[in-house]
């Protein structure tokens, strides 16, 4: 069983340093700079252990934290509507529920750290908040 949870947590180091460095070290578009950053949500200003990655080329991935690691819930890309709405088209959804689909989201940023979102899928209106995880790459 730790053996298992040590290869997991391996796996997923790996898989978001190889994300973190293919999402941020390409120069950034002008209008996706803001949003570009790896974003953890926010409930009552705690954090939660769900992340959302926004990479410069137009990637997002939803991760979210459990006991034996993280566990991919979404992947798709974004595209940037105007300066309050982006699309994310989802290829993949850990549910099933939102694959192969575009959710319109709407969003706001207070200050370069807090991004709050809005949406509405399928009758049901949602709104989430969340602050910039501040990160540094190191090369050898």
């Amino acid at each position: 069983m730790r053996k298992t949870i040590i290869e997991t947590a391996r796996s997923m180091a790996l898989v978001l340093t190889s994300f973190f460095l293919s999402a941020f070290v390409a120069d950034p578009q002008p209008k996706t700079k803001n949003l570009a950053g790896i974003w953890e949500m926010q409930i009552n200003n705690r954090p939660t252990g769900f992340l959302k990655i926004l990479g410069t080329g137009g990637e997002v991935t939803n991760v979210r934290l459990t006991p034996l690691g993280f566990v991919k819930t979404l992947s798709d890309s974004y595209e940037i509507q105007s300066d309050s709405t982006y699309i994310e088209k989802v290829t993949e959804h850990e549910t099933n529920t939102l694959n192969q689909t575009n959710v319109v989201l709407r969003y706001q940023m207070d200050n370069p750290n807090t991004l709050t979102i809005s949406y509405t899928i399928k009758n049901f209106h949602g709104k989430e908040t969340y602050r910039r995880v501040p990160f540094t790459i190191v090369v050898n």
